[in-house]
């Protein structure tokens, strides 16, 4: 079943706010194994709720999961640091976009 956009916005919402907690300061090496996990499933949230707009689907389209390769260590960090402010930039747009008004006056701590 697709999303409606209402739907969409909130769960952009969320996965930004999380987003926002993993890439707020430097990432580190450490800091980049522990978020991994948590990082795809923020990735996988975004994809899912980008597919119901072609330009924000196409926006993030060349981010992929990350893969830690021994030897690439601060590889990771840099890759999410990049990669989870590009999900920054183009979730607040969406969120701007498609969250209704009444719902961004819910959302505590967004300002667009």
């Amino acid at each position: 079943m697709a999303l409606n956009p209402d739907e969409a916005a909130k769960r952009v919402l969320i996965a930004y706010r999380q987003l926002n907690e993993i890439v707020k300061e430097d990432i580190g090496l450490s800091s980049a194994k522990a978020h991994v996990a948590s990082y795809h499933k923020i990735l996988d949230t975004l994809n899912q709720c980008f597919s119901i707009d072609p330009a924000f689907k196409d926006a993030v389209s060349h981010l992929h999961p990350l893969a830690y390769i021994k030897g690439a260590d601060l590889q990771l960090a840099h890759q999410m640091e990049s990669d989870g402010r590009v999900l920054l930039a183009t979730a607040h747009s969406f969120i701007e976009m498609y969250l209704s008004p009444e719902e961004k006056k819910k959302a505590i701590g967004f300002h667009g």
